[in-house]
């Protein structure tokens, strides 16, 4: 009899043991991303004023940002902690349609603490979009280490493994891209790229030639060079277009102007 229940409770310890194994969360994932801010660089928002964890409405006052399409794949709460490495630097969390002219209403929450974190339940196949800002009345620039972390997989928009290029373009996540894009004083640039990495300016196109470009009824061809084209859609956005490669790819930039903000790469 002794031996019988040492059995059964050694049985006993073996289920328990077993259903909390199976009962442990799954492995948390997370993506990250690193960039800097120059003294005085572009595009710019008017800032949004935050009381953490909520952001309580836009000003005037034009901020230097940065901003990042990401999803998950697993319903819950996720955290987009933000290490400065230098710089008065803040974040804030935006809904899909996130637009830098007015972003107040897709402001889901901001942290301008220190350290910075933001924690917010996400759905699972959603847009979201994490910016970090210059927070300095001056915009002395700075650089940050973000990263987003939580139950399921984060899918930032054009990141790779191999890091970006903190060259102010605004696809700077797509090391091998064939052009570049900038938005500069002077509108928007775009840079062939050969093989060898060096670039050649392909085309400016203005905000007055983006203005003029009437894509109400459909997208229409704003400016071309290089066997690059720029093109308004009947959305508002801009979209980039490069030549196919030598396997018939077709890169394309998508991206909201003016200011601008990155939407999404796509190689097809």
């Amino acid at each position: 009899m002794f031996v019988r229940r040492n059995r059964d409770l050694l049985l006993i310890f073996v289920l328990v043991a077993l259903l909390t194994i199976s009962a442990l969360p799954a492995l948390a994932g997370s993506a990250s991303v690193s960039a800097t801010f120059p003294v005085g660089g572009s595009p710019k928002m008017p800032v949004i004023f935050i009381s953490p964890p909520n952001c309580t409405g836009q000003g005037v006052s034009p901020v230097q940002y940065h901003a990042y399409s990401f999803s998950v794949d697993t319903s819950g709460t996720y955290t987009l902690n933000m290490a400065i490495a230098s710089g008065n630097l803040s974040l804030y969390l935006h809904s899909a349609g996130f637009n830098p002219a007015a972003g107040f209403p897709t402001c889901l929450s901001g942290d301008n603490s220190d350290p910075i974190g933001v924690s917010f339940a996400l759905a699972a196949g959603a847009t979201y979009y994490a910016v970090p800002f210059d927070d300095s009345f001056g915009q002395g620039g700075g650089s940050y280490v973000l990263t987003i972390s939580g139950p399921g997989n984060v899918t930032i928009a054009g990141l790779n493994d191999g890091g970006a290029i903190n060259d102010g373009r605004i696809n700077a996540f797509d090391l091998a891209a064939p052009y570049a894009v900038y938005c500069t004083s002077n509108g928007v640039e775009v840079w062939a790229i050969d093989s060898a990495g060096h670039g050649s300016l392909a085309f400016t196109a203005s905000p007055d030639a983006v203005s003029a470009v009437d894509a109400s009824a459909a997208n229409a061809l704003v400016m071309e060079g290089a066997g690059i084209r720029l093109f308004k859609l009947t959305s508002g956005e801009l979209q980039v277009v490069g030549a196919p490669d030598f396997e018939g790819k077709v890169y394309d930039v998508l991206f909201r102007a003016f200011p601008c903000a990155l939407v999404d790469t796509t190689l097809h």
